[in-house]
C-alpha cells in the first residue's frame, strides 16, 4: 500500500495489547481504518465537508487514542489557528499522525506540542462517543472482517438473499362498529417455506436511487462476493434511521455477525441523535422476528396490503419493527425536516 501519513517510514512499533487481530504495526491499523472512518466518526462541525475521498478529515483525536490503546505512548496536540488541536502519537521515538492527510500538502510542526489527556476530550460527549464506536467498528473489523462498503464500488450490487422459514405469524383484523381487533400469532407452516432473491422481479440492491444518503456495512470474501450486508439511510422529516436492508449468508448465521452489524447501525443512530431506527420485515420471516426482538426492536405497526392486495392470506404481509436509543425512550417532542435542520 502506498502510505503518506506523516511518519510512516517508522511507523512499525510494536502493539502493546494483543486486542486487535492482525493489527501489529500503525501501518496495520491505518490499512484498517482506511476502510471503517466515517461520518458518523467524523467531528461534528466536519461532517458536511466529510468524504470517502478525505475520510481522515475530523478524525484525529479518536483516530489518537485509539492508537495508545493498541501501541502505548502519549497523545500530542498541535494547536491550529482555528483554536482546535490537532492530534497525533508518540511511542517512544517511533511519531506518526494516521490522519495528517487530511491537510493536504499543508505542513505542520510536529516538534514540542503539548500532551494531551484523554479526560480532557473527552469531557466531550460526543467526542468520547465517536472514539467508542471507532473502536467497536475495528473490532468488529478484526473479528469479521466487517467495513464499508462505498457507494462508488457497491451501487446496484443485488443482494443474494435466501431464507427458510418453519413458522409464520398470522395476521388476523377482526373490524366491528366500535372496536377493531388485530391478532398476531406465531403458527408453524405445514411444510419449511423458502424465499430468495430469484422469485422477485426487483431483488433487493445497495444503494438504490429512492434511498437518498443511504450507507452500507458489510462483509466481502477474497473474490469481493458479498457474504454478509447492512444499510441504513436517514429519513430526516421524521428523525428516524431506517435500516433498509440487513443480510448475512447463511455460512455466517448465528455467529454474532448480525448483532455486529445492528450494532454499527444502532451506534449511528446514537451518534446522529436519531429518535429511533425502524425496518420492514415480513410475517413469514418468524427466524428475522426472532433476532430483531432479541435486538431490542419492538412491533410498531402492520400493513396488510404492501405487497398485494392478499398478503396476510399469503402469509407475507409486512411488520414494521423499531429500536429507541435510551435518551428517547418515551420522549414525545416530534421532529421534522425544519427543527431537525
Amino acid at each position: 500500500m502506498d502510505y503518506r501519513f506523516y511518519g510512516w517510514e517508522n511507523a512499525l512499533c510494536a502493539p502493546a495489547i494483543d486486542r486487535f487481530p492482525g493489527i501489529d504495526s500503525p501501518r496495520a491499523l491505518y490499512d484498517a481504518l482506511s476502510l471503517l472512518w466515517c461520518r458518523q466518526t467524523c467531528a461534528p462541525r466536519m461532517r458536511k465537508d466529510w468524504s470517502q475521498e478525505n475520510p481522515t478529515l475530523g478524525q484525529c483525536s479518536v483516530t489518537a487514542f485509539l492508537a495508545q490503546d493498541i501501541f502505548g505512548g502519549e497523545v500530542r496536540g498541535i494547536p491550529l489557528p482555528d483554536g482546535s488541536v490537532h492530534c497525533y502519537n508518540v511511542v517512544g521515538d517511533c511519531v506518526f499522525d494516521l490522519t495528517s492527510e487530511q491537510f493536504g500538502e499543508e505542513k505542520l510542526i510536529y516538534a514540542e506540542a503539548p500532551v494531551q489527556t484523554r479526560d480532557a476530550h473527552f469531557a466531550k460527549a460526543e467526542k468520547k462517543q465517536r472514539y467508542e464506536y471507532l473502536r467497536m467498528l475495528l473490532d468488529a473489523f478484526c473479528a469479521f472482517g466487517i467495513r464499508r462498503l462505498p457507494k462508488k464500488d457497491w451501487e446496484s450490487y443485488a443482494i443474494p438473499f435466501s431464507y427458510t422459514s418453519e413458522s409464520y405469524f398470522d395476521l388476523v383484523i377482526e373490524e366491528e362498529a366500535d372496536e377493531m381487533h388485530v391478532l398476531l400469532k406465531k403458527k408453524p407452516f405445514d411444510a419449511p417455506v423458502t424465499h430468495s432473491s430469484e422469485e422477485y422481479d426487483f431483488p433487493d440492491r445497495l444503494y438504490q436511487d429512492f434511498w437518498e444518503g443511504a450507507d452500507a456495512w458489510g462483509i466481502a470474501d477474497k473474490d469481493g462476493a458479498l457474504l454478509a450486508c447492512i444499510e441504513t439511510c436517514p429519513e430526516e422529516w421524521s428523525n428516524r434511521l431506517m435500516v433498509t436492508e440487513l443480510w448475512v449468508h447463511e455460512s455466517l448465521r448465528r455467529k454474532g455477525v448480525g448483532k455486529r452489524l445492528m450494532d454499527i447501525a444502532k451506534g449511528e443512530a446514537e451518534l446522529m441523535d436519531r429518535r429511533a431506527i425502524i425496518l420492514e420485515m415480513q410475517t413469514c420471516n418468524a427466524n428475522a422476528f426472532a433476532f430483531y426482538r432479541a435486538q431490542g426492536f419492538v412491533l410498531a405497526g402492520f400493513d396488510s396490503c404492501c405487497y398485494t392486495n392478499a398478503d396476510a392470506e399469503r402469509r407475507e404481509a409486512r411488520l414494521d419493527l423499531a429500536w429507541f436509543p435510551e435518551k428517547w425512550k418515551g420522549r414525545a417532542k416530534r421532529f421534522d425536516s425544519e427543527s431537525n435542520s
